[in-house]
């Protein structure tokens, strides 16, 4: 593009403007003229074509939702260009629409650049609702129903122990270790793969996969997603920076399902695969010509349970060692707890969840206090380009969307709509839960006799936390398994403490430790002192005799 004229170079962004323009006005006046004679849900007052573009904050934009929802409701419209935005910040409308009425709210925006352009069309994570997202969650239901999830304990296990060992000996490690661990685990329970080091090159092909999705900004926002016809224009008109983008969102789609799946396709001709989710769908799915039906869901499917997973959990964990150093009084409830269940004659396994009523509700609390995507599964800012000018956006996330359109109180949420699930202000609704910027596990306890019992009658930040309806993560029981059973052998190996300056004064985090909520936490130097060498030794042999 460089080599252009410049006038001609000044002529194809001015007529791609334009044809923008006027595409944008078409697509806004045949909304409007198609609409029913119903209102939309109340919201900020936006500019004509723009929408509320401007208004929306660069970060933290659960904070703006939760101010207004206070002015206009649980329910706000916004309209991001053509596109309606719709943004839940009540449980209760949440449970109404996306649970209730699966059919209609259980589909996904045009995402037009992922699908047609990039490669990503059978990720499961971002298929619209219809054959393919049937097939693909049919097929990782037997894998992860509640049932099927048991056994995989003891290879959490393994991980826990092995990841607290390690810390003994070198806690700076602490967050390499733990990514380590999470992305092993979900390695090893879809490909079979067995990793085994940091320098693993499956994990370093998954996170670069996993960091090329967000190259190109906002899903669903790009020119080309909003006008799908301006696909067909030459990519050079974007600019250098879409066509790198563009190449690494390729090879991401192929290193994070593609490839993978063809490895393991390869060890089951030869009998050398070793058990896992792709290996028993390549039998169960054998032709007899030696090709697999529905090969490229299976792919898909098998590549969305690590870019579903291992984030979440990585992030639950470091938010868990966060709020047990800055509250130690909690920390120690927890402590008591387990050494008096315990007795200092073994280690934990997952199965003891049931019998660690206080230990239980941490972890529900520490999904609560910092739940992982505040506005769904992804939230990272990003910028995208519109005819050479740069906006600023605030990733909304993968939302829902509408197949037709629906009314619901009297109201209008067209077809199309995006449906954001604003998980912070729900997590943090006083309603639910009384104080709620107080980390406190006893919300969702009651005493007898001074003996904690979980309650019934508290709302379960899992069910704000892992979605909605169809969408609901499939991967929920082994995510709330894998945190539990590190949080219990984390506190039963260390003391988990705030380092201390050259005066002896703690080092407490700032701020923007609390407020971070993204892919890879802002690192802080937090002490692991283990409790007793005899834990260590345990530790030492259950590793040995696991290897």
């Amino acid at each position: 593009m460089s080599d252009l004229p410049n006038n001609l170079h000044l002529a194809l962004w001015v007529s791609t403007a334009l044809i923008f323009v006027v595409l944008l006005i078409s697509r806004i006046s045949s909304r409007q003229n198609g609409s029913k004679h119903l209102p939309y849900p109340p919201g900020p007052q936006g500019l004509p074509i723009l929408g509320n573009i401007l208004q929306m904050p660069q970060k933290d934009q659960w904070h703006t939702f939760a101010e207004w929802a206070r002015k206009y409701g649980n329910i706000i419209h916004l309209t991001l260009l053509d596109r309606h935005v719709i943004v839940l910040t009540s449980y209760e409308d949440a449970d109404r629409l996306l649970n209730a009425r699966g059919a209609t709210y259980s589909s996904r925006p045009r995402l037009t650049l992922f699908r047609q352009h990039a490669g990503w069309d059978k990720l499961l994570g971002i298929l619209p609702y219809g054959d393919s997202f049937h097939t693909q969650r049919r097929m990782l239901n037997g894998f992860f129903n509640p049932s099927a999830s048991r056994k995989y304990h003891p290879l959490l296990e393994q991980h826990s122990r092995l990841l607290a060992l390690q810390l003994s000996e070198n806690s700076s490690k602490l967050h390499s270790l733990t990514r380590l661990h999470v992305s092993a685990v979900i390695l090893r329970i879809t490909y079979g793969h067995k990793a085994e080091s940091e320098d693993d090159e499956w994990i370093h092909s998954s996170e670069a996969a996993m960091k090329s999705f967000d190259a190109l900004g906002v899903p669903g926002s790009h020119p080309i997603d909003i006008f799908p016809a301006l696909g067909r224009l030459p990519y050079w008109i974007w600019g250098t920076r879409f066509i790198q983008a563009l190449e690494g969102l390729r090879k991401g789609a192929l290193d994070l399902s593609i490839k993978p799946f063809a490895t393991v396709k390869d060890q089951s001709k030869s009998g050398n695969a070793e058990p896992s989710i792709a290996a028993r769908l390549i039998e169960e799915n054998a032709s007899n010509s030696g090709t697999c039906y529905d090969e490229r869901d299976m792919s898909g499917a098998c590549g969305s349970i690590y870019a579903a997973g291992v984030d979440a959990n990585d992030l639950l964990i470091h938010s868990f060692i966060l709020a047990m150093a800055v509250y130690p009084e909690v920390q120690r409830k927890a402590q008591a707890e387990l050494d008096h269940y315990l007795r200092n004659e073994r280690l934990l396994n997952v199965e003891d969840r049931n019998s660690l009523p206080y230990l239980t509700a941490v972890a529900k609390e520490v999904m609560r206090y910092r739940p992982i995507a505040p506005l769904g599964e992804f939230d990272v800012r990003e910028t995208w380009s519109v005819c050479g000018a740069y906006y600023d956006f605030a990733r909304l996330g993968f939302p829902h969307a509408t197949e037709v359109d629906d009314e619901y109180e009297k109201m209008l949420i067209p077809a199309g709509s995006m449906i954001i699930t604003d998980m912070w202000t729900m997590c943090h609704d006083p309603h639910d839960f009384p104080d709620p910027f107080l980390f406190n596990p006893d919300r969702f306890l009651y005493y007898e006799g001074g003996a904690p019992s979980l309650r019934k009658d508290v709302r379960e930040p899992e069910d704000i936390v892992f979605g909605f309806g169809r969408r609901i993560c499939i991967g929920r029981h082994i995510a709330m398994a894998q945190l539990w059973i590190i949080m219990a052998t984390f506190l039963a190996t260390f003391e988990i403490g705030l380092p201390h300056d050259e005066a002896g004064k703690e080092i407490r985090p700032t701020k923007e430790h609390f407020d971070q909520i993204e892919r890879h936490p802002k690192p802080f130097p937090f002490q692991f002192v283990p409790r007793s060498k005899s834990v260590i030794h345990a530790l030492r042999d259950a590793v040995s005799s696991a290897e």
